[in-house]
C-alpha cells in the first residue's frame, strides 16, 4: 500500500489516499476534506490502469458512481450511450485520475496519445465525455483537455503518480 497526499491550491483542500497494488487489481481510496464538505473517492482499476468502477460520496451521500461492463459505462445505474470506448475518468478535485492514462502510456510505450475520458465535475455531479492528450517530454508530461483548451505541465514520481501539478494541486506525501 502506497499512501498519498495532495493539497488543492486553489480550494485549500487536502486529500489523503492509499494505492494497492496486486497483480489483477489496483484500489485507490481517499477522503477530501474541503471547509465543512467531506469527499470520499473509491476508483477500483485493472492491472493496464484503465477504470472499471468508481464512487464518489458528498457527506456520506454517493453523488456519483460507476461501472464499466464490457465496452459500456452505467452512470448512476443508467447506461451512458457513446459511440466511443472510454476507460479513464477525471475526477476534477484530484490529480489522482491524471495518474490512470500516464502509466497506461507507460505501460504501452506510447509518447502521446488522445484519450476519449469520463469527466466528473463532482461541484456540479456531472459526468461528460472530454478527451484528454498526454504527452511524454524529458522533464515533464504535457496535459491537455481538448474542449477547453487547458494544458499544463505535470511531473510524476517513479511509480507515475502525479508529484506536480502547477497551479492547481501539490504532492505532500
Amino acid at each position: 500500500m502506497k499512501s498519498i497526499e495532495f493539497f488543492n491550491i486553489e480550494t485549500g483542500a487536502i486529500e489523503k489516499g492509499d494505492l494497492i497494488l496486486s497483480e489483477s487489481l489496483i484500489i485507490y481510496n481517499s477522503t477530501i476534506q474541503s471547509g465543512e464538505t467531506f469527499f470520499e473517492i473509491g476508483i477500483t482499476i485493472n492491472p493496464d490502469w484503465s477504470v472499471n468502477r468508481f464512487k464518489i460520496t458528498k457527506n456520506k451521500t454517493i453523488i456519483l458512481s460507476g461501472e464499466k461492463s464490457d465496452a459500456f459505462w452505467f452512470i448512476n445505474q443508467e447506461p451512458l450511450i457513446t459511440d466511443e470506448s472510454i476507460d479513464f475518468i477525471d475526477i476534477s478535485i484530484t490529480p489522482f485520475t491524471n495518474t490512470l492514462p500516464i502509466n497506461f502510456m507507460k505501460e504501452s510505450n506510447s509518447q502521446k496519445k488522445t484519450f476519449p475520458m469520463l469527466f466528473l465535475d463532482v461541484e456540479k455531479e456531472q459526468v461528460k465525455i472530454c478527451h484528454q492528450t498526454y504527452s511524454f517530454h524529458t522533464d515533464f508530461i504535457l496535459y491537455e483537455n481538448m474542449e477547453t483548451n487547458y494544458s499544463n505541465q505535470l511531473t510524476v514520481d517513479k511509480n507515475g503518480i502525479v508529484s506536480k501539478y502547477p497551479n492547481a494541486f501539490k504532492r505532500i506525501i
